[in-house]
């Protein structure tokens, strides 16, 4: 049995992926400890213009998106995302990119690491090696490091669970952050 899991880790869905991911989680937290954040972004895929945009329709943002004549009503927008699993992947991961990149403020070279893929080069200098920006700090704060599954929810959208390691600061520096 430990032998089909390990031959099945690279198989998603599979219970030997699923103990590659636990593996992984155990590393992380023994290289820097426990995370210090946990974060479930759920977004409303069902009401988001962006997913028109994906399956190629036109839609005129500079229009109030409360208008009624600007977004298909709710049941038909779930019938887009139910019919449009590709559709709904592209803007899924378009919108954690974003998240990623402006909320947390990860470095965009950061995000292009693949398992077992070879790292990118990096696009600026970084002595420490963190994922964090070191131009800007995201919302938590400079980040160590983050990872997470992904995973369907009840309706078959998709979101994660990112578990995030902070970067300890020197108080003086994030008093002087604060200012």
């Amino acid at each position: 049995l430990n032998a089909m899991q390990v031959a099945t880790a690279d198989v998603i869905g599979t219970d030997g992926h699923r103990r590659l991911c636990r593996h992984e989680g155990w590393a992380y937290m023994c290289l820097w400890g426990p995370p210090l954040i946990f974060v479930t972004p759920n977004l409303a895929d069902s009401k988001q213009p962006l997913l028109l945009i994906v399956q190629g329709e036109e839609i005129r943002l500079d229009e109030s998106l409360e208008n009624d004549d600007v977004l298909p009503k709710y049941r038909d927008m779930l019938r887009r995302l139910a019919r449009d699993p590709v559709g709904q992947t592209v803007m899924f991961e378009l919108v954690m990119r974003m998240f990623s990149l402006h909320v947390l403020g990860v470095r965009p070279e950061c995000l292009q690491n693949r398992r077992g893929s070879n790292r990118s080069s990096m696009r600026e200098w970084c002595s420490d090696g963190v994922a964090a920006s070191t131009t800007a700090c995201g919302i938590f704060g400079h980040i160590l490091a983050f990872r997470g599954e992904l995973e369907a929810q009840g309706r078959g959208s998709l979101h994660p669970h990112i578990l995030i390691w902070l970067l300890g600061l020197p108080l003086h520096l994030v008093l002087r952050l604060l200012k």
